[in-house]
């Protein structure tokens, strides 16, 4: 219902009146300062339990050449080692070693560690600080993955595994950490900042972890050493830590510079956890604090040409602070609809190509889904390359205060769809500087006037002149303030050329070729692919239409053996009453290579729409014939390359003879093909 409403002005004008988005929502209270005496004493609780049982913990590797190694550095705070360990224990995914240093601590750990099995543990017989300790411990590692993580840290079961295969995925990428909760479940950092005077500041800080700000990969300028997984070949070449900065703080800020310094990336992944007590082993009241001022005075002597090259610190710099981009690159907003989820048609899988070509070139993509501001992660994930930041649960009441705690951080805002345009220009009007000096750009994804003029006379209202150029006219003009118009068709392009816009550029659908595709044997039936999401949209019309005027004319000739697949998400109450053993309905197709390879003929009978139907570019990329209307075929540009019809009658001729001709249907694809 509200993607119908949306296709009209007044819809569009009533769902912001109802819209469940103007209902303001209960905030997520602020979690209390966390009591560190009483975690240690119930840490320490839990160890007396654990001592008086006959419980032990595991972490024995299984393979002769691990993965990982993860290197603890241990001095005293027993209780909450126990929890570190035993959360390595339940790791996931990963082969892994353990290697335990311990510092001469002076409480239980002695009597902890003979509960451990399987870790290598090392006792220097003196304190030797967290750095020096991790360089005697890595020196004796032997995966390719070293994990660099505090006592006071507890991982979660997966973290492990999404660590490596981020190193996995990417030679680039030499290091990775993530988010670290503080033990009440705030964020202590989702990656860390270097400011131009060497002062370091955790992104994120207090926050909380689950809002979208945090949920996308990017590289970042280090990620603190509670949790920092790197390929130990780097760490063995660097030297390790560097021993200037002992007995700790500012040495993973070090390690981290001195790899982007050679050439290597650092980056943050918010599915790799852990929970940090922080600050559990000082041993004296601002202990930490100075000797973080003393090493940061080293670190600056250091490093001259990287933090000359850094932002100066600043409450308004931290955006544009938290991610690492590399020369030329630009911050894009993209402003739609919904998450472009392929899937769904509508233009979403030009809109998702599009996003993932962009960042493909390293630029930083933010997407704003307007109408629909909600949406499952994990969809999300399948749309949408993990770099793109998604800004979900916001929506059109929150875009002011959005853009403005952005203001002047994207270099350009891509905006898609008219109504979108119209709310932004709503904002923009009354707070008109919001989008600083970015280049506003506008997406056509369609003409949604020429659409509707197309359905009203379908309906038999065929509009008057007049009224279809004023209702061209006021969709073009939403886009007056606009720096640059995106089109998807040259068709498309020129209605707003002749109306004077001069910085006008067309993006069509990409898609590639597949020549593998199986030939003519084997082959049957009729298939149709699109989002059937309501009664009233151009593709459930088109089907209706096809079903009930076209398809018994195809079965009384091919016979009824026949059978018409419908793929695509099936929310429509019409269609779903069409359903019978000779009209299949499959629903969502994650896939759609099965259906177009074994498919005989290519449907797309669409009597209303605009822009450019992608699904028949997807079954022209795979070669399948299709038989289309002449509204398909202007837009394609196709007219000479595949069958038409015009009517019910031509329509279902001509399925018939593509479908019966061998010779019409080989020449068509080889046509396709070559297209």
């Amino acid at each position: 219902m509200r993607n119908w409403l949306l296709d009209r002005a007044w819809g569009r004008t009533l769902v912001r009146q109802i819209s469940p988005q103007t209902v303001p929502e209960v905030a997520t209270p602020t979690p209390p300062p966390t009591d560190k005496e009483r975690v240690r004493a119930e840490a320490e609780a839990s160890l007396d339990e654990f001592l008086a049982g006959n419980t032990r913990i595991s972490l024995t590797c299984p393979v002769a050449e691990p993965e990982v190694s993860v290197v603890v550095v241990l001095f005293n705070q027993a209780g909450l080692t126990r929890l570190c360990l035993q959360s390595l224990a339940d790791s996931e995914g990963a082969s892994f070693e353990v290697l335990v240093v311990d510092n001469g601590s002076t409480d239980r750990v002695p009597d902890l560690l003979e509960r451990v099995d399987g870790a290598h543990v090392l006792r220097p017989g003196e304190n030797l600080g967290f750095l020096r300790a991790v360089n005697l411990a890595a020196n004796k590692a032997r995966g390719r993955y070293l994990v660099l993580l505090n006592n006071d840290a507890v991982v979660e079961p997966l973290t492990l595994r999404y660590a490596a295969d981020r190193l996995e995925a990417d030679p680039g990428v030499a290091a990775v950490g993530g988010p670290i909760l503080l033990w009440n479940g705030q964020l202590q950092e989702a990656g860390s900042i270097i400011w131009r005077d060497g002062s370091c500041q955790g992104y994120g800080r207090g926050d909380d972890p689950s809002r979208p700000d945090y949920q996308f990969v990017r590289d970042v300028d280090y990620c603190s050493g509670a949790f920092l997984m790197v390929r130990r070949a780097l760490f063995s070449a660097l030297g390790g830590f560097d021993t200037a900065f002992a007995p700790a703080y500012y040495e993973e800020s070090d390690l981290c510079v001195r790899l982007w310094e050679q050439g290597h990336r650092v980056v943050y992944d918010p599915k790799v956890r852990i929970r940090h007590f922080e600050f559990a082993s000082e041993v004296s009241p601002g202990w930490a604090v100075e000797l973080q001022q003393r090493h940061r005075a080293l670190f600056v002597q250091r490093h001259p040409v990287y933090l000359a090259a850094q932002l100066n610190p600043s409450g308004t710099a931290v955006l544009g602070a938290r991610a690492r981009m590399a020369p030329g690159r630009r911050r894009v907003l993209v402003i739609d609809d919904r998450v472009p989820l392929p899937w769904l048609g509508q233009g979403y899988p030009r809109a998702a190509s599009w996003i993932r070509v962009m960042t493909a070139q390293g630029h930083a993509v933010t997407h704003y889904p307007l109408q629909f501001p909600r949406e499952n992660w994990s969809e999300v994930r399948r749309a949408l390359p993990d770099t793109v930041e998604v800004m979900l649960d916001h929506g059109e009441t929150a875009l002011a205060d959005f853009l403005l705690t952005r203001r002047g951080l994207y270099d350009a805002v891509i905006v898609s769809r008219p109504h979108n345009m119209l709310a932004l220009r709503r904002v923009l009007e009354k707070e008109p500087g919001l989008l600083g000096d970015a280049r506003l750009i506008y997406d056509a994804e369609a003409l949604f006037s020429v659409r509707d003029i197309a359905r009203a006379a379908l309906d038999g209202q065929a509009l008057h002149a007049d009224e279809q150029r004023r209702r061209i006219d006021d969709e073009l003009m939403l886009t007056k303030e606009a720096d640059c118009v995106i089109a998807v068709s040259a068709a498309e392009a020129k209605h707003f050329r002749d109306a004077g816009y001069d910085h006008v550029e067309v993006i069509g659908h990409a898609v590639e070729a597949a020549s593998d595709t199986p030939g003519l044997g084997g082959r049957h039936d009729l298939l149709f692919v699109g989002a059937l999401t309501a009664d009233e949209t151009p593709n459930s019309d088109s089907v209706r239409w096809f079903v009930t005027e076209v398809w018994p004319i195809v079965r009384k000739t091919l016979g009824d053996h026949i059978r018409l697949h419908l793929v695509g998400v099936c929310e429509a109450p019409s269609i779903r009453k069409l359903a019978a053993p000779d009209v299949i309905l499959h629903g969502r197709a994650e896939v759609l290579s099965a259906h177009l390879d074994g498919a005989r003929i290519f449907v797309v009978p669409t009597r209303y729409a605009a822009g450019i139907p992608h699904k028949a570019h997807e079954a022209a990329a795979r070669g399948l014939p299709m038989v289309v209307t002449p509204l398909i075929a202007g837009q394609l540009g196709w007219e000479h390359l595949v069958a038409i019809g015009s009517d019910a009658v031509t329509f279902a001729q001509a399925c018939i003879d593509l479908y019966q001709d061998e010779n019409a249907w080989l020449r068509q694809r080889e046509q396709l093909f070559a297209a």
